[in-house]
């Protein structure tokens, strides 16, 4: 007796998938797996038997082998569980099936002793390498609705594969012997098709047709998008985990008072994606400015809330449904290892570059973090993405995010200040500046100096206040709607829209070569930094809604890549 299935292993954001050969036959009772498993992997043969045991499909006492095949791969995780059983039950005749469907579908669970479906560490990756690489059928656990609920969004990425969330080993069982009834077969193409469309259409069906109230419990309910969303979505204000609502998070642009130079480098970082770093003493606004940066971003594609959502799977993030689309914000803590940061660990895990994937990665007061950590955002920050090796396998994470920085000129902070002295000696200063090394620092585009608000700003900062908490919160909703951060939308959208047409056109005026010329040789810049300064006035040329780059565009570039000179 021979059976054949399929499962998946994850390598990154990618997973392979895997053959799982099952042979029962005569001989020495044993129960053998092999095809280089993991001490997870052979446990599943005692989890494996204890819940078909307890679901009334008990193993005979005869010679049982699984195969993960290919062989020189190494496998790991318990989401085979399922596979392993659906393989034994078919073989066993609990399950009747051809050949091509158990091999056109693909079983990702893990198994409790008592038959329950287990969701597993990166479920929706999984599934959706599934889908992509063309498997007609996925079973996996009921758990693993509220990750998978996003597929809904989009009916072409599941178009061709049926999506079953199941809960046990009998509703399983009964799932099969439906799916094989007489009534399915004469009318295949409706029947299927009322399925996909209405949960409720399902059950009635079910009740006809094979006369059993609980025979798919959730089955299928992923292709409902209207009953996915209303049964499965959390409301905006609850926060589950370290997920960031964009809520309790984002401060509004326009609330922010003074400092209208950090104002117009976040609105340049924004319309061309250039790294930007704030420097200034402790209270002048940089943490608010870069939470404020949120409300200038609009939601995330399909494409992108589905690499989102799947890193955070991996690390064992639950995001509040429904805050999905919501741009990420990860600022971690200065004492965060270069693990947590960059990503690794046992299993491997994508770090706080890779969470910030297609978002924000702030990092608030950077000189605080341990130098060798910082140091290793080099590469990352070149490529877009992290590489990591496993034994002879190598994990690639996706990281393309924008570094927002911020930091204290000094340890005290108050270097510079015009109303606090600075207690701190040159050898302090010295040694605070060193952990932000100079390679790190020609990768950061832009820089701002920030300053202390003055009095008239104080003010004007207490007096926004008492109006605020003066309108109603639907009074306030309106006064936002129609401030001026939509024009700073609008503004950031045209200049991404200019990019895609005027973006190769790098080339500068003789005024203009003349001014970066001479920047260039003054200042002693680096070819990098001389490439930069062009992206960032084509950037600004772009805001400017100008086909070519001017010489104001220059010289504001050069006034940011100066003031990192100082600092």
């Amino acid at each position: 007796m021979y059976s054949k299935t399929q499962s998946a292993m994850l390598f990154g954001l990618d997973a392979n998938l895997i053959s799982v050969e099952v042979q029962i036959s005569k001989g020495i009772p044993n129960f053998i797996i092999i095809g280089l498993a993991s001490k997870a992997i052979v446990e599943a043969k005692e989890r494996v038997s204890s819940a078909m045991a307890a679901c009334e499909f008990p193993i005979p006492p005869k010679r049982l082998l699984v195969n993960l095949s290919p062989a020189d791969l190494k496998k790991d995780g318990p989401q085979f569980d399922l596979a392993i059983a659906a393989g034994l039950m078919h073989s066993l005749g609990y399950i009747n099936s051809n050949a091509e469907f158990m091999v056109e579908s693909c079983f990702i669970a893990e198994l409790s002793i008592t038959g329950k479906f287990k969701a597993v560490r990166g479920t929706l990756a999984l599934v959706s390498s599934a889908v992509k690489k063309g498997i007609k059928q996925v079973f996996t656990a009921v758990e693993a609705l509220g990750e998978l609920s996003i597929l809904c969004e989009d009916k072409e990425f599941t178009k061709g594969t049926k999506i079953y969330l199941l809960e046990d080993l009998q509703n399983f069982k009964k799932l099969f012997d439906f799916l094989q009834t007489d009534n399915v077969s004469n009318s295949e193409e409706s029947f299927k098709s009322e399925l996909i469309n209405s949960e409720y259409e399902l059950r009635n069906l079910v009740m006809k047709k094979a006369a059993a109230e609980n025979l798919v419990s959730r089955a299928r309910k992923i292709n409902n998008p209207n009953l996915a969303k209303e049964q499965w979505v959390c409301k905006d204000d609850e926060s589950l985990g370290d997920s960031f609502s964009q809520r309790s998070l984002s401060v509004n642009f326009s609330e922010v008072i003074g400092q209208s130079l950090a104002k117009r480098a976040i609105e340049i970082a924004l319309a061309g994606k250039h790294h930007l770093l704030m420097i200034g003493p402790p209270g002048c606004g940089k943490s608010m400015l870069a939470k404020s940066i949120l409300s200038l971003l609009d939601h995330l594609s399909f494409k992108q809330k589905l690499e989102t959502r799947m890193l955070s799977d991996l690390a064992r993030i639950s995001l509040a449904a429904g805050h999905e689309s919501h741009v990420p914000f990860r600022s971690p803590h200065s004492s965060s290892t270069a693990v947590s940061i960059i990503g690794g660990g046992v299993p491997i895990c994508p770090g706080e570059v890779s969470l910030a994937h297609n978002g924000i990665l702030f990092l608030d007061e950077l000189a605080e973090f341990d130098k060798f950590t910082i140091d290793q955002l080099r590469t990352v920050m070149d490529n877009s993405k992290v590489f990591l090796n496993k034994g002879n396998q190598k994990i690639i994470f996706p990281a393309d995010f924008l570094l927002v920085a911020a930091s204290n000129p000094c340890p005290c902070g108050y270097l510079g200040d015009i109303k606090r002295i600075c207690t701190c000696s040159s050898v302090q200063i010295q040694r605070y500046h060193s952990k932000i090394s100079g390679p790190i620092l020609d990768r950061i585009d832009l820089c701002v100096n920030m300053s202390r608000l003055s009095e008239a700003e104080m003010r004007a900062l207490s007096e926004t206040g008492v109006q605020r908490a003066v309108l109603s919160p639907r009074r306030a909703n309106d006064i936002q709607e129609f401030s001026d951060i939509n024009i700073i939308k609008t503004r950031i959208k045209q200049a991404k829209f200019f990019s895609e047409v005027y973006g190769v056109n790098r080339v500068l005026d003789k005024a203009s070569q003349g001014l970066l010329n001479a920047a260039v040789m003054r200042f002693d810049l680096s070819s990098r930094s001389h490439q930069k300064i062009i992206s960032i006035a084509r950037t600004i040329a772009n805001l400017d809604e100008s086909e070519n780059i001017n010489e104001e565009h220059v010289a504001e570039a050069l006034q940011y890549r100066m003031q990192k000179l100082t600092t």
